[in-house]
């Protein structure tokens, strides 16, 4: 819980040093992770936030999309304090119970970690192969 906590803060700050400008391309370079009709039904960066952890594509130990999407919009100053959170941030460690597929080529992990906790991940980055 406190580690939850902690991110969301986190989070939260990010979202009050972006600039709307810098929403709206962040949201133009992630259009291949997020769906354009996503994108147009959410307005706030947090909201958006939640949808890249939704999808697994930002967790407290994983902020690799993001660093990389604020990098390209010129705000290194945001890349440096994710950077500074990441070595702060307790890592978790866990095992994969479930791959299921759902959805248009939507891959389900459905992961127990060490805390007693499970997570549901969504990702459409990965195809299934037959």
């Amino acid at each position: 819980m406190a580690q939850d906590f902690e991110f969301r803060s986190f989070l939260l700050q990010l979202s009050k040093d972006m600039a709307s400008t810098d929403f709206e391309q962040l949201k133009y370079l992630l259009k291949g992770y997020v769906s354009s009709a996503k994108c147009e039904e959410i307005t706030e960066v947090c909201k958006y936030f939640g949808e890249l952890e939704r999808m697994c594509l930002l967790t407290p130990t994983n902020f690799g999309v993001l660093k990389k999407a604020l990098g390209a919009i010129g705000r290194q100053d945001l890349v440096e304090k994710i950077e500074q959170k990441e070595n702060t941030l307790p890592t978790c460690s866990g095992k994969v119970m479930a791959i299921t597929w759902h959805r248009k080529n939507t891959m389900q992990f459905v992961m127990s970690l060490q805390s007693s906790r499970t997570i549901r991940c969504f990702s459409p980055q990965w195809t299934q192969h037959s």
